[in-house]
């Protein structure tokens, strides 16, 4: 087994938790040829973080459906059309967001 001092130089990045945006951030750090650890502190049954709770869907800050197609070039212009932002502000969102992990405290 690997000392703790060990580990610290054997990875690269280190992602702590197995939700939606830790495994979106392991993957973006693989994707760089780095060395990645992933820890999920939770017991099996919990894990998914807040993931658990969308039934698939995830939220991302945009301004228009140009913002989609940045990083999902394969949108097509009927899906596109069912795209409506509304007008809520990026620090609106990140409260939300802030809001719906306190379960996990």
């Amino acid at each position: 087994m690997m000392t703790f001092q060990e580990t610290m130089t054997a990875y690269d990045v280190i992602v702590i938790g197995g939700g939606n945006a830790a495994l979106c951030a392991a993957l973006s750090a693989r994707e760089k040829d780095t060395s990645v650890l992933l820890l999920e502190p939770a017991p099996e049954s919990e894990r998914g973080g807040n993931t658990a709770f969308t039934g698939g869907s995830f939220r991302t800050v945009f301004n228009d459906v140009a913002d989609i197609r940045k990083l999902m070039p394969e949108l097509t212009d009927e899906e596109g059309r069912e795209i409506h932002p509304g007008p809520v502000r990026r620090c609106a969102r990140l409260q939300s967001a802030c809001r719906g992990a306190q379960w996990r405290r």
